[in-house]
């Protein structure tokens, strides 16, 4: 299954995604585009997806599956760093669909 994406089905794709509002950190609210799940593997061998993709440092989010707090949210800056997570939770991102996650969000949302 693919997961190309293209920036004007971003835009007018309803039945792809959805536009949402979450409160960020310090109040701050970002747009989070809902996503086709990617499936990934981090690097402690967890299973878990990328939900989405939003503004801000954190540009991917989505789950990861650990085998002791069970499946938690993630978010996951642009070099695959996960946010206030263990190393385990990290991503690489050299995964063709990851590196166009991440392309698209910044492509977006103006992030470098």
């Amino acid at each position: 299954m693919s997961t190309n994406v293209n920036i004007s089905h971003l835009a007018f794709c309803d039945k792809l995604l959805r536009l949402e509002s979450v409160r960020g950190q310090k109040g701050r609210v970002m747009a989070t585009v809902k996503i086709e799940p990617i499936p990934i593997t981090t690097r402690g061998g967890y299973s878990g997806e990328i939900t989405g993709i939003r503004s801000g440092t954190d540009l991917l989010n989505g789950w990861v599956q650990t085998p002791g707090a069970g499946r938690i949210n993630v978010s996951w800056d642009a070099g695959g760093n996960a946010r206030d997570r263990s190393e385990d939770c990290n991503i690489s991102i050299r995964d063709g669909e990851i590196e166009e996650a991440i392309d698209v969000a910044q492509k977006i949302f103006g992030a470098k």
